[in-house]
């Protein structure tokens, strides 16, 4: 069983398979790159390069950063979003699109010094979400280090996040080093008590642990507070799994009923 991570956000900044909300200008040219017409999002941009209209040329310099991520050209593409975050910092996008670059660029050790700058010009609280994303995608790229380091300036920032808490435990239990993690998953379930994915990798960790009672306590938690029918279902599922492995009474019945795809062994 696997732990399940707060921030499954999948923010593919730039991507012409994934259009996203935006603003007016915004929209202009990221229409054409969802609609695969670069040298005409190219042409659109550059003719807001010289503008003296703020938005306008923010739109420019975050239009060519895409294209030259596109192209594999990741210094040009943060000069670019450089440019566009000096321009505008309270546009959330120019940052979300700084770390994303680098991301794809997989130069993961420059994360945090981007992080840091975005925190600074950008310290309001709905920029959380995507800076989490940014700790699920080190994660899932077994980059446990660096999202160490990253997640640990998101814990500065937001100390009482269930979500940035939530997260550090589980980089540091991915680790190995469950000990330390421990205590990050105990808080992040004590702010957020009704927290599915907080309760079950508390649960997990727990069960790593060899602490078998608590483990189950916060399994039955998790799957009693989960409300979305796909992810319950799952999480039955691995449930079924713990009761088999620790020969629990009533494992078999259990799992006929809640994942009958399983070959139950009786009781």
């Amino acid at each position: 069983m696997n732990f399940l991570w707060i921030a499954l956000l999948a923010l593919s900044w730039g991507a012409e398979d994934k259009p996203r909300p935006a603003g007016v200008l915004e929209a202009r040219w990221q229409g054409l790159l969802d609609a695969k017409k670069p040298a005409e999002a190219r042409t659109l941009c550059q003719s807001w390069a010289a503008s003296k209209d703020r938005a306008e040329l923010t739109e420019s310099h975050k239009c060519l950063a895409s294209l030259a991520a596109g192209e594999g050209k990741t210094d040009a593409a943060l000069t670019e979003l450089e440019a566009a975050v000096n321009l505008s910092p309270a546009d959330l996008s120019a940052h979300e699109g700084r770390l994303h670059v680098l991301v794809g660029a997989r130069r993961f050790s420059e994360l945090p010094v981007a992080l840091e700058k975005s925190l600074k010009a950008y310290p309001g609280e709905d920029g959380l979400e995507v800076w989490l994303s940014v700790s699920a995608e080190l994660l899932d790229q077994d980059k446990l280090e660096e999202g160490l380091a990253y997640t640990h300036l998101l814990e500065k920032a937001f100390p009482k996040d269930h979500r940035v808490l939530a997260n550090m435990g589980t980089l540091l239990a991915a680790a190995g080093r469950r000990e330390e993690a421990l205590p990050y998953l105990k808080r992040a379930v004590a702010l957020e008590p009704n927290d599915a994915l907080d309760n079950w990798n508390l649960g997990k960790l727990y069960d790593e642990l060899g602490k078998i009672e608590l483990a189950e306590k916060f399994y039955k938690k998790s799957l009693a507070v989960e409300r979305e029918s796909e992810q319950k279902k799952e999480s039955a599922c691995a449930y079924a799994e713990f009761l088999k492995k620790h020969k629990k009474p009533g494992a078999a019945a259990y799992q006929r009923k809640n994942c009958p795809a399983e070959e139950p062994e009786d009781d």
